[in-house]
């Protein structure tokens, strides 16, 4: 037990101004943090056990803790382990002056829901910060000055469940809609096309709409304009469905419809009446008027046995076909627009790639990632680009699904990871290299033993370098991934887990797999200096990956405000344009200030690497 100073004040002689707070806790350390923190009040003593805390109640019962005999103020932490807190509040009750004791909870942030409001008079999550924990104090001692601690402070905790509420609604909307049109997203869209492939009595046609010259539009006036185009056309869209019908947008500049109970003939018609609309309107920005062009594809569901990506590749290769021949149509799949799609596609990017990778085309650029605590640059995002014939640096967007199709992404692979090792190896600092693995690099079994030799070979520190995976791409294979995630771990290798929070079941995805570091989706970070929610969200995502061990980093960086608000907010690491764009530069260690990079090395999140 911690000791107790006496009622009468310091040992100067000097009056205090607050009682004596029991706290009840198992916890040494937070009883030692909690009377080290508290300024104003007459010491705090810490009681393990429940005898020790009713004996505590029944002395200052009958003595007082100070001159003015004041009731204690209890504070009582919910892993006290043979204690619950109703039964603590129950016995202290029952003491004569136990009403007039206020009693405030310690409980985990995902407990705060389960507390009883009428219990307590105020409620606090573990561990507590010391400025909040002094405020709720405070108040509590006006309250017992007042006779009201049996009036709770329902509201704050009203409040506090409001808040979980509105967070987690947010999490399942996010998990099936698009943010920035409110449309369903690919991941609900596969969801009602599974559905409706393994019914046997619904059908429906699927239309996949590519929007053609918003490229132009999003770089001549900037993606704020690109994005307004995009809701005009989610508008467009969503006007011509039914209510049952389901409008999706998979795509940057790709929109879905799902027809319900929908004939061929009808479907046509209904593309066609879209293509009509979206080419009929014209997009003005600033002083220019950017007309618009729409290639729909069709495919009719269920065609015999398909999956849902089956029938979202259909609806894509009808709409690639359509696509074709200075585009602007309408078509439906047929047998043989899959082939011919693979076969235009492997035809120009599959000699391009194989060039890159003989005659030494492609390159890599680093990007920087901030240590936010100490402004210290110390660790490099490593990004790849294929050298286009003109000298201008193509992102993996353009040819990285044709890689994967062709089998050609092991060789990608495995060209990045020997030029990092390469870079490392040749360094005299010790940066850190975050090298992306693609979402097949899993199904290669030879993929660990190259990354041994290599190292081997290019005598670098293992601990120097982290392999990246997608959330997405990690869950595929779930066993397959956490075998090789140890495999690269037991190297000496770090993991981290991209786009994380990206997936309504990403807490259980950070359980399941052995990573170092979360990077936390960027889709949090973009409005995060006006949105409270997405506030609430990362502060959490940081406290949980902290409690776990890990380091978070946040992407999509683009202000000094979105810094400076992610460093209260706890996150370790920040990467984006505000922080450094790609460079091709062999990366060093430096540190790090908002004047260092000019504006011009800095650009707008349309320019955000693949």
């Amino acid at each position: 037990m911690i000791e107790q100073q006496t009622a009468s004040g310091h040992d100067d002689g000097t009056a205090l101004s607050g009682p004596v707070v029991l706290l009840v806790s198992p916890s040494d350390e937070l009883a030692v943090q909690i009377e080290q923190g508290l300024q104003g009040f007459s010491g705090v003593a810490g009681l393990k056990h429940f005898t020790e805390a009713m004996a505590a109640l029944r002395h200052y019962e009958a003595n007082g803790p100070d001159m003015a005999g004041r009731p204690p103020i209890c504070l009582f932490d919910d892993d006290t382990p043979d204690l619950t807190l109703p039964a603590f509040a129950e016995n202290l009750r029952a003491l004569p002056g136990g009403s007039g004791t206020a009693l405030l909870a310690l409980v985990d942030s995902d407990a705060v829901d389960k507390v009883q409001p009428e219990l307590v008079t105020d409620v606090l999550t573990t561990p507590p910060g010391m400025a909040e924990l002094h405020m709720r104090l405070q108040a509590a001692m006006r309250l017992q000055r007042l006779g009201r601690t049996r009036s709770v402070l329902a509201r704050r905790v009203d409040l506090i469940r409001t808040e979980q509420r509105i967070a987690s609604a947010r999490l399942k909307y996010r998990a099936s809609h698009d943010e920035l049109t409110g449309l369903f997203n690919r991941h609900f869209l596969e969801q009602r096309l599974a559905e409706v492939c393994t019914s046997e009595d619904r059908t429906a046609a699927l239309l996949y709409i590519d929007i053609g010259r918003f490229k132009v539009v999003n770089t001549y006036e900037g993606y704020q304009a690109g994005d307004r185009l995009l809701n005009r056309i989610a508008r467009t869209i969503r006007g011509e469905a039914g209510d049952e019908d389901i409008v999706a947008r998979p795509g940057s500049d790709e929109f879905a419809v799902l027809l319900y109970g929908c004939s061929e003939d009808d479907a046509i018609e209904v593309g066609e009446r879209l293509r009509r609309m979206l080419t009929e309107a014209r997009f003005r920005d600033s002083a220019h008027v950017y007309p618009l062009t729409a290639s729909i594809g069709i495919a009719m569901l269920p065609d015999g046995e398909m999956t849902a990506t089956q029938a979202l590749t259909r609806a894509y290769q009808a709409c690639f076909v359509a696509k074709s021949d200075q585009g602007n149509r309408v078509h439906v799949y047929n047998e043989r627009d899959g082939a011919l799609v693979n076969e235009r596609r492997a035809l120009h990017w599959v000699p391009m790639i194989r060039d890159a990778l003989s005659q030494s085309r492609f390159r890599l650029v680093f990007q920087p990632v901030l240590d936010i605590h100490d402004h210290s640059i110390r660790q490099y995002e490593v990004l790849l680009r294929m050298l286009a014939e003109d000298g201008s640096l193509m992102p993996p967007a353009e040819f990285i699904t044709v890689a994967e199709q062709t089998g050609l992404i092991h060789d990608i692979d495995r060209w990045v990871v020997s030029e990092a090792l390469h870079v490392l190896a040749g360094s005299q600092e010790r940066i850190t290299l975050n090298v992306n693995l693609s979402g097949r690099a899993f199904d290669d079994a030879t993929l660990v033993p190259f990354i041994r030799k290599g190292l081997e070979k290019a005598g670098s520190d293992p601990n120097r370098i982290t392999f990246e995976i997608t959330e997405t791409a990690a869950i595929g294979n779930l066993e397959r991934t956490r075998e090789m995630v140890q495999q690269l771990r037991e190297l000496g290798c770090r993991f981290a887990l991209d786009d994380f929070g990206s997936g309504f079941n990403s807490y259980a995805h950070l359980k399941q797999f052995p990573v170092d570091t979360v990077k936390i989706d960027g889709s949090f970070i973009t409005n995060l200096t006006t949105d409270h929610i997405d506030q609430n969200l990362v502060r959490s995502m940081a406290d949980i990956a902290r409690r776990l061990g890990k380091k978070t980093v946040a992407e999509f960086v683009e202000n000094a405000e979105t810094l400076a608000m992610l460093a209260d907010l706890g996150v370790d690491y920040a990467q984006g344009f505000f922080i450094g764009r790609p460079d091709p530069t062999v990366p060093t260690i430096r540190s790090w200030s908002a004047n260092d990079d000019k504006a011009e090395n800095r650009g707008s999140p349309v320019d955000q690497p693949a």
